[in-house]
């Protein structure tokens, strides 16, 4: 059976999943969705659940983690900001231009990522705590990135959820080692401490370093605090929430003392984040920056988190109080917290491929903030919002597509136009709806014979 493939794209509130399902498992699926409206999602839904709930798991971790976290949600919106900045690599009006070409941005905005990619090294000894960045491309025992700290607190969230409780280093340890996961954080803050406070540690400095606008300079930061106080005297022999709690706002003090607060512009999703300058992100901020993104996934989750107090927080903390093992269900108030939109690419063993964008019911329910005369729903809003999305990142060479398009005889193959497309038909590349949505955003389309990119003139149009 062919691997799984799995991931996020928190910016747009996302999971994308593709696995192989058994020609058994597919019929029955099919069999009894046919009941009733809606049944195949449904029943493909609860499938996966039951199948992978520890990366499905793993997964809305990251989604959460964008609608609590004040910097993520920042950088999502300068990530969907993109995705309506996004041009090909020729104008309309260039004339005919020879395949392929791509999507593509300002080069000022490459740097727009949901998380930086270069490495830092912290390095601890008898003179203090000591940070250098590692030059791209370079090998550096002990190096560390921004993506470790979200990964490694998603991590923990679906071990917990796994073992159904907090867990202990040691355990936590031995799990790490069956299972291909991040883990430099986590043995770097072992060194330090202990495996006990390591993992209770992770969580909480994840929270605190994404509440600045520079994370790993706020991790430094609060190792440098960690060494000062000495061992022990910053953790808990028997940590719980209460200790989350004390020492998120202890850190974020800290933090505050040293950098200050946040100008206005590390929040403005109109510049780059080269332009932030580092700082602690007030609430107030954080929720200023909410009220302006509505249209985000993060932000629905965020308004809603705002309603029910200290909810979601809480589940960030103690995810095993309110999602049960197994992919078993969940606490019923996390319904409209499940990830927006999951979009499933199954393979059966006999070749059958299909795709299914399933927004949540509460996405299906909610109505996005434009005014009209008909209200559109956030789910179709996000589901338009993620297939430009994954065309402007396979564009762009930040993500591979997450399933490659058979139709070879189509015009439109090998155009660098559609690579990253989500809706890929199963067998006729004429219901492929690419061609249509090329056209309406661009105003152009390919030539029969699938060499040339072409404007299309106001009689096609009309």
């Amino acid at each position: 059976m062919a691997p799984t493939i799995s991931y996020a794209d928190p910016a747009v509130g996302a999971v994308l999943v593709s696995f192989e399902i058994p020609d058994v498992d597919r019929e029955r699926i099919v069999r009894d969705a046919t009941a009733r409206r809606d049944g195949y999602r449904d029943r493909l839904r609860k499938y996966a659940w039951r199948r992978m709930p520890s990366l499905l798991t793993h997964e809305w971790a990251h989604v959460l983690q964008v609608a609590r976290y004040p910097l993520l949600h920042v950088r999502a919106a300068r990530q969907v900001r993109l995705v309506g900045d996004r041009v090909l690599s020729t104008r309309r009006g260039d004339g005919p231009v020879e395949l392929p070409v791509h999507w593509s941005i300002e080069e000022r905005w490459r740097w727009g990522t949901l998380f930086e990619a270069s490495f830092v090294k912290i390095t601890v000894d008898e003179d203090g705590v000591s940070t250098r960045a590692v030059e791209p491309g370079a090998l550096v025992r002990g190096g560390l990135r921004e993506l470790d700290l979200v990964e490694e607190d998603a991590t923990i969230f679906e071990y917990r959820v796994e073992i159904g409780s907090r867990g202990t280093g040691a355990g936590y340890r031995r799990w790490l080692l069956e299972r291909a996961h991040y883990r430099a954080l986590f043995y770097f803050l072992a060194d330090l401490t202990s495996d006990d406070d390591a993992i209770n540690l992770i969580p909480v400095i994840t929270r605190a370093a994404f509440a600045t606008t520079r994370p790993m300079a706020s991790l430094a930061a609060i190792v440098a605090d960690l060494v000062h106080a000495g061992p022990g005297v910053l953790t808990s022999a028997f940590p719980d929430e209460d200790w989350d709690v004390w020492a998120e706002g202890f850190f974020l003090r800290r933090l505050r003392e040293r950098f200050g607060d946040a100008d206005e512009a590390a929040t403005d999703f109109h510049v780059p984040a080269l332009s932030d300058h580092q700082g602690v992100i007030s609430p107030d901020r954080f929720r200023a920056m909410v009220e302006r993104t509505p249209y985000l996934a993060a932000s629905q989750l965020a308004m809603w988190s705002a309603q029910d107090g200290d909810l979601l927080p809480s589940v960030m903390r103690t995810p095993w109080r309110y999602i049960w093992r197994r992919g078993e269900g969940w606490d019923e108030r996390l319904d409209r917290y499940q990830p927006p939109v999951i979009t499933y690419r199954v393979r059966s063993a006999s070749g059958v491929e299909s795709t299914l964008i399933d927004a949540s019911d509460a996405m299906r329910e909610a109505v996005a903030p434009f005014d009209g005369d008909e209200a559109v729903k956030m789910s179709v809003l996000l589901a338009e919002i993620l297939r430009a999305k994954q065309l402007l990142d396979v564009g762009l060479g930040l993500r591979a597509p997450l399933a490659v398009c058979p139709h070879t005889a189509c015009r439109f193959h090998g155009s660098g136009l559609c690579d990253g497309w989500l809706s890929i038909p199963a067998e006729d590349p004429d219901e492929c709806d690419f061609p249509n949505w090329l056209a309406v955003t661009s105003g152009r389309t390919v030539t029969a014979d699938g060499r040339l990119l072409i404007d299309i003139t106001g009689s096609d149009n009309g």
